[in-house]
This record gives C-alpha cells, sequence and structure tokens, in this order.
C-alpha cells in the first residue's frame, strides 16, 4: 500500500458526560401564530412547520414563534429539543 493513501487511524475522544441525550418534539396545531418552547434544561435543535413558506423565528435558545396567517395549508408546528 502506498503510503498516505490511507489517513492514520483517529484517536476516541473523551466520553461525554452520563445523562438522557434523546431529542423531544413539541407540536402544536399552530392555525395562525403560536410560540413553542423547551424546558429550562433544553434548547432548540430544529423548528419547522409543515408545507409553509416563511421562516420561523428563534426569539431565545429555547423558545421560537410561528406565524402561519397567510400560509395556505400549513401543517403543524414542531420544534426538536436536546439537553443543554
Amino acid at each position: 500500500i502506498a503510503p498516505g493513501l490511507f489517513p492514520e487511524p483517529r484517536t476516541q475522544g473523551e466520553q461525554g458526560a452520563p445523562g438522557n441525550l434523546a431529542i423531544r418534539a413539541v407540536s402544536d396545531p399552530c392555525p395562525q401564530s403560536c410560540t413553542l418552547s423547551c424546558s429550562d434544561n433544553e434548547r432548540v435543535l430544529n423548528a419547522y412547520v409543515v408545507g409553509r413558506s416563511k421562516a420561523p423565528i428563534h426569539t431565545s435558545e429555547q423558545t421560537v414563534d410561528f406565524d402561519n396567517r397567510g400560509a395556505r395549508g400549513a401543517g403543524p408546528a414542531t420544534i426538536f429539543c436536546i439537553p443543554k
């Protein structure tokens, strides 16, 4: 095998803190406008509305505002929360 053809194996990094690392979903039908929030010990990973063209507004690390007024066929608003 020619030198440099394969990168050197990487060493394993330090193990993270133990705990619940699950992703939690929060959803609301949100027909007009709404605000969805994660718990105090969580932050927003992602946010979206099914079938919508406007972007959600991240108002803080834990809160997202959705405005579906005028968005025909907009589905439920959803945020995904992860531990801080």
